[in-house]
């Protein structure tokens, strides 16, 4: 779903969505903090979130007892949120395992019709 306007700041400040960066599992714009304090979402927190402020990881907390945030300095930031879906990195794994022995068998196969068709003639 589209959870980018489930985003503000603690002290209302909104932050500034880039449209073009902002994918299925990713948002990303800037913000602009009055006073150090609390970056608090409207979405539900779940610890495969990650959030970057500056390009650096930063640890996200439970807030308002069910919502994902962390903690923000004043100043004008970078932010970008990503959702890391559990199982994708093994479903890539596995898949490309898949693929590769896929491949292999195609190439034994192609190696034992070149010996068939080498004996024959």
């Amino acid at each position: 779903g589209d959870w980018s306007s489930d985003v503000c700041s603690s002290d209302l400040s909104e932050i500034q969505v880039d449209k073009k960066q902002t994918e299925d599992n990713v948002i990303q714009g800037t913000i602009r903090v009055k006073k150090d304090g609390w970056f608090i979402t409207s979405i539900p927190y779940d610890k495969h979130f990650k959030i970057y402020i500056d390009g650096k990881e930063t640890e996200i907390q439970k807030v308002n007892t069910a919502f994902l945030g962390c903690k923000i300095e004043s100043g004008n930031h970078e932010l970008k949120i990503i959702y890391h879906a559990p199982g994708t990195t093994t479903g890539k794994v596995l898949s490309l395992i898949g693929i590769a022995g896929f491949v292999l068998v195609l190439v034994q196969e192609k190696r034992k019709q070149k010996i068939i068709q080498g004996s024959i003639c």
